[in-house]
Formats: structure tokens, sequence, C-alpha cells
């Protein structure tokens, strides 16, 4: 959780100061603003599953994790970008 705050305070901040992140910043800050990190492992809690840290570490599944987590931030910007004033 604290990832999503840093990362929601640093994206205000930005909005405060006129400042555009650049494409690669974008995602980086993006993907800790999704709420999809917590969410993991809130599933793996709820779902009543300790994966050891060998798994969880392993650079498949953060490929996956971060796939994931890009399909669903990248999803709700289009949908947010979409559904505005302006746009059809």
């Amino acid at each position: 959780m604290k990832l999503v705050f840093v990362a929601a305070a640093k994206q205000a901040d930005d909005r405060k100061n006129g400042h555009i992140p650049d494409l690669e910043s974008y995602i980086v800050t993006r993907r800790d603003t999704s709420g999809c990190k917590p969410c993991f492992a809130l599933v793996e809690y709820a779902a009543r599953i300790d994966l050891p840290d060998v798994v969880v570490s392993h650079s498949i599944i953060m490929a996956m994790e971060e796939a994931t987590n890009d399909f669903v931030a990248w999803s709700n910007v289009i949908y947010t970008l979409s559904s505005s004033p302006g746009h059809s």
C-alpha cells in the first residue's frame, strides 16, 4: 500500500506543478497507482495460499504480475480517456 500512496502523492505533485512526466516515468508510476500490487497479495491471502519467496520472486512470475498490472492500468487509462467529454 505504501507504493500506492507514494505514487499517488507524486502524481498529485506533478499535476500541481504542471509537470508532465516522460512515458517511461509515467509507466513506472502508473504501475504503482493502479492498485494491482496490493491486490496480488490480497488474492494470495484470501485464497489461503502461501507461495514461497522463491516462487514470488521468480522472473516469470514477476513478468506475469507486471503484464497483468499493465493490462489493468492501461485499460483504465483507455476507458477514462474514451469516456471523458469530447471523446467518442
